[in-house]
């Protein structure tokens, strides 16, 4: 339920963000409709990735550390990825521009919905790492 009511607000959010971008670059038809593409496959993009980390959950009685800083990085790529989509699509002198996106305003909450399944997975790893400095 949390998902969908922050999807709703999400929905307002990206089209306020969207709008804002689509003036400040001026957009003509053609690059709005990339730009659109672009965050849409970033979205699915994300989702699969959440999907993929909530099977190594699900498949997993424990949560390394290097299993967290690879779902990162498979994040992380995916928004790397997005700007450089973007870069393909804008003009030189709009990549400066670009480069100012916040690609987190664009983010769909709904595609966090495969971790909703190893939820309790997901908090009882993050309660049974040791404090910060404490040696192993």
């Amino acid at each position: 339920a949390r998902i969908e009511e922050a999807q709703e607000i999400w929905k307002t959010r990206v089209e306020i963000a969207r709008a804002q971008w689509h003036d400040r670059l001026k957009l003509n038809a053609e690059q709005a409709t990339l730009f659109d593409d672009a965050v849409n496959t970033m979205n699915e993009k994300l989702y699969y990735t959440a999907q993929d980390f909530a099977d190594l959950l699900a498949s997993s009685d424990s949560l390394t550390p290097e299993d967290t800083t690879r779902a990162i990085n498979d994040m992380t790529t995916v928004l790397t990825e997005t700007y450089s989509d973007f870069h393909e699509i804008f003009e030189d002198g709009q990549r400066d521009e670009v480069a100012m996106i916040e690609l987190t305003d664009f983010i769909d909450p709904g595609v966090a919905e495969p971790l909703i399944a190893v939820q309790d997975k997901l908090e009882n790893a993050a309660l049974r790492r040791p404090p910060r400095g404490a040696v192993r």
